[in-house]
């Protein structure tokens, strides 16, 4: 397993964590604190804070899948370099 990957993860669940409980501290002690339109913007800073970090899960599941050569092959994760217009590949015009 290659080390940034793991690392990725990590990362991941830790952040993925933090945003939940962001959530809950928004909910239980934030709710009485603050105006509604500010409870929103939190609410919406942990929404998205927690969209980017299942977005470093699935990237690092990815880098895993590739690395370990059970997901996507390497060259077609590299988007099939060789291919070209016009020589046949799946983006020549005729």
């Amino acid at each position: 397993m290659d080390a940034a990957s793991t690392r990725a993860l990590a990362l991941a669940g830790v952040l993925l964590a933090l945003a939940t409980a962001c959530g809950a501290f928004g909910a239980h002690a934030l709710k009485s604190q603050l105006a509604p339109e500010r409870l929103q913007l939190w609410d919406t800073a942990v929404r998205y804070h927690f969209f980017q970090a299942l977005g470093l899960l699935a990237v690092a599941l990815t880098l895993r899948l590739i690395d370990d050569g059970t997901g996507v092959p390497r060259a077609a994760a590299a988007g099939h370099r060789g291919q070209r217009a016009g020589n046949g590949g799946p983006r020549s015009f005729r």
